[in-house]
């Protein structure tokens, strides 16, 4: 994992977040991104909300917000048009497995979001031309994490 953070040490960094989240500019300054942008998507369209974002970035964190979105297979699109080549791609996403527990409905608003599970978000991932390099799960499956890297150039 420290050896992918090298391939963007001093680059920039854009974050996609759900209101003050501060976690997500600590976690990417700690990548050694020199420049941290953080889009609100609670705040944004909800249908396109990276359509607007610049490309160039060199990496792209997503903590837990990708399966509140309406249209999250587009979101993920949009971070493979984000990234550079050789770019990053972490990600933090619960599961199917966890929004569809009752609880999690007390929790947080789901706005009609369609749930996905480990293997349609890796498939996701992989159709966009982001190949994985780590991944794990946490909770039984109901939490995926992992860093999807988009192809260099060369």
């Amino acid at each position: 994992m420290i050896g992918l953070h090298d391939s963007v040490r001093g680059g920039r960094a854009l974050g996609i977040g759900r209101g003050q989240d501060y976690r997500i500019t600590a976690c990417l300054e700690r990548a050694g991104a020199a420049t941290v942008d953080v889009i609100d998507l609670g705040a944004t369209d909800r249908r396109a909300p990276l359509a607007s974002v610049e490309a160039g970035y060199d990496i792209v964190g997503d903590f837990a917000v990708i399966q509140f979105l309406n249209r999250w297979r587009d979101a993920v699109a949009q971070v493979a048009r984000i990234l550079r080549p050789g770019g990053l791609f972490h990600f933090e996403v619960f599961t199917t497995r966890a929004l569809s527990r009752p609880a999690v409905g007390l929790l947080f608003d789901r706005c009609g979001a369609e749930h996905f599970t480990s293997e349609d978000f890796l498939h996701e991932l992989d159709i966009n031309g982001l190949p994985l390099m780590w991944r794990a799960t946490r909770e039984r499956g109901q939490l995926l994490l992992g860093v999807a890297q988009k192809p260099r150039n060369d």
